[in-house]
């Protein structure tokens, strides 16, 4: 992996993903009328009327930052179309001997001349081996090479791809049209991304993935990577929804069972922002670690528990920002959030984040107790 394209992609995305919390943020104090309406706050939520539509507002408000994306990668880069000319990956194809630049033309000898076309045979003949209970089968494939025609007899992986992709032409777009793609494409995103997410044997691109995916289309041009770029930003666009969501129903228990906060003759209200950050980062891994188990113990469960943890786990970020910045310090917050893609690491920096909100919120007179704080004047009429 080249270093320097995975670098400018990584920051990309990270650019991407300040953007869409800067978003977030501003609707949610735009439409709320109070500028210093901040999520994961311990200000007293409003009137169900009005904090509603300011929820809604800072869950779809970063929808903008893909869509806009989107708009230039397609006005500049036209709309990619693939055709059967193929790049050939690590897998069936490649040990058989087909090459990049291939143009596939028939499947078991049926005419492919669209890649279309070329997919669904490729997936009826999966379909035929699942039906007769037989483990993949070999499939010929035409290429021509050059102007050289040539067959290929090929046996696919256990899912019944040959793991090529196709190359792409690109067709110029208007304004409009690029416009209205440009949204329908983000919707796709969370479709597909969803369906990913419902089936088992999908290979999801997780934190790593995702940085090693980012070298090839830092090094094709400004469009393809604002397209990647928006691809991915596309997909986590329900999770600030689901923060803020989130949030505000953990806000109401929180004050019910701490109603000292505020109060003017005891803790600041950092020390009870941090105490507050520190409960939804401690229920959130365990929201993480059942949902975890229970898709693992009960399969059936994998469709509905998948994309609810996909969109529920990035509440992690926002969190430890919180945290780190008022007891650690910018650089080691920065530090935090690059290690957060990193597994098993993560699991150490959240435990450490959890302790410095610990001794912080001790500093500032404050005890944790389950979902109760108490606060130092409780203690001592105790």
């Amino acid at each position: 992996m080249s270093i320097l394209p995975a670098a400018i992609g990584v920051g990309a995305l990270i650019a991407t993903g300040v953007a869409m919390c800067r978003l977030s943020a501003v609707a949610l104090a735009w439409v709320s009328g109070s500028k210093q309406r901040r999520i994961f706050d311990i200000a007293p939520p409003l009137p169900v009327a009005r904090e509603l539509p300011a929820r809604i507002a800072g869950g779809i408000a970063p929808l903008l930052v893909p869509v806009l994306l989107f708009f230039f990668a397609l006005l500049v880069g036209g709309e990619a179309v693939p055709t059967n000319r193929v790049r050939v990956n690590t897998g069936p194809a490649q040990q058989a001997g087909i090459s990049d630049g291939d143009r596939v033309v028939s499947v078991n000898d049926q005419a492919t001349p669209t890649w279309e076309a070329y997919r669904l045979a490729l997936k009826a003949h999966h379909a035929r081996d699942v039906s007769q209970h037989v483990s993949s089968s070999a499939v010929d494939i035409g290429v021509v090479r050059g102007a050289e025609p040539a067959h290929f007899t090929i046996i696919p992986n256990a899912d019944g791809y040959l793991r090529l992709t196709p190359t792409y032409d690109h067709r110029s777009l208007s304004v409009r049209a690029a416009l209205k793609q440009s949204v329908t494409q983000t919707i796709s995103m969370w479709v597909g991304f969803l369906g990913a997410t419902r089936d088992p044997k999908s290979q999801v691109i997780g934190p790593i993935g995702l940085v090693k995916e980012t070298e090839a289309p830092a090094e094709r041009g400004a469009s393809e990577f604002a397209y990647f770029t928006a691809s991915a930003g596309a997909y986590f666009v329900p999770a600030f929804l689901v923060a803020q969501l989130f949030d505000w129903l953990m806000l109401a228990v929180f004050l019910r069972l701490n109603p000292e906060v505020g109060d003017p003759h005891g803790a600041p209200a950092q020390a009870w922002r941090v105490a507050r950050c520190r409960q939804l980062l401690l229920v959130t891994l365990v929201v993480l670690v059942v949902g975890t188990l229970f898709g693992v113990l009960v399969p059936a469960s994998f469709p509905l528990a998948s994309p609810i943890l996909a969109w529920y786990v990035p509440v992690l970020v926002p969190l430890t920002w919180i945290i780190s910045r008022a007891t650690l310090g910018l650089t080691r917050t920065l530090l935090i959030q690059c290690a957060l893609v990193i597994p098993l690491l993560n699991l150490a920096v959240l435990w450490y984040v959890s302790q410095a909100a610990r001794n912080y919120m001790r500093q500032h007179g404050l005890r944790p107790v389950t979902l109760r704080i108490t606060p130092p004047n409780e203690r001592d009429a105790s």
